[in-house]
């Protein structure tokens, strides 16, 4: 939303200065955008990726927790909340030292955390299965996916929704836990996992909504046991400047 700030700090400005706000044009539209990733979706490239994610779907995902989700019983009345909050100290490393020593994102080491502790719990309810499929949750800003796109200045939630699996079976997550040598191997594969997903998992809604042709064959909606949002501190690629982050009309 860094964009509407500036636009509402320019037009604040021009209005104190006794002019009409004129601001800059949206370099692509919400439709221009939504028609496009229409197009794009039955483009060779991407229709390419169809084994890619039928393959993400394909494995075994046991049920985190007693039983399936129950839609009739599992309702926001019912759901317990449990919140828990780190030291300063380790949230800077996992926010700033982990991807520096791995030359990777945030998502790595957050990423590494929860298939781990997923695993552990399974081994904990006898369930033997390295693999976690886990669901994430992007941005959706991808404009590489149509040519020209310009989305820096366009308002919206462009969320993109996909499932990825986490194969760790050569990693002893008991090692990972106590801080062993498996955590580097841990962290390098969801790294390198990640690395391999092409345009940061858009083309995973495309093809599933937006292209009638080919079919990922999986149950309604996203699979993944797990839930996971990408980092909202890179979600628009855009901050305030000094200038806009000190003016009068932040506060």
């Amino acid at each position: 939303m860094a964009g509407a700030g500036a636009d509402l700090m320019s037009a604040l400005e021009q209005a104190r200065a006794g002019g009409v706000p004129v601001l800059e044009p949206v370099g692509t539209s919400v439709r221009r955008w939504a028609h496009g990733l229409v197009a794009a979706a039955g483009e060779a490239a991407r229709v390419a990726e169809l084994g890619l994610w039928q393959s993400m779907v394909s494995g075994v995902d046991p049920v985190l927790g007693g039983r399936e989700l129950d839609p009739e019983i599992d309702t926001a009345a019912t759901l317990d909340r449990v919140r828990v909050e780190l030291p300063e100290s380790v949230t800077r490393s996992l926010l700033t030292r982990v991807p520096a020593v791995f030359h990777g994102g945030v998502n790595d080491g957050l990423l590494a955390g929860l298939v781990v502790a997923v695993r552990i719990w399974r081994e904990g309810q006898g369930i033997c299965e390295p693999s976690v499929l886990v669901r994430l949750e992007g941005h959706g800003r991808e404009e590489q996916v149509l040519a020209g796109a310009d989305l820096s200045r366009t308002v919206g939630w462009f969320t993109s929704m996909f499932p990825v699996c986490f194969d760790l079976t050569d990693i002893d997550p008991g090692d990972v836990a106590a801080g062993g040598d498996a955590v580097v191997a841990a962290v390098l594969s969801v790294k390198e996992t990640l690395r391999s997903i092409p345009d940061k998992g858009i083309g995973y809604g495309m093809l599933r909504y937006l292209n009638p042709k080919p079919r990922i064959c999986c149950p309604p909606g996203c699979p993944g046991a797990s839930g996971s949002t990408t980092s909202a501190r890179s979600a628009t690629g855009t901050t305030l400047s000094a200038a806009e982050s000190t003016a009068d009309w932040v506060t």
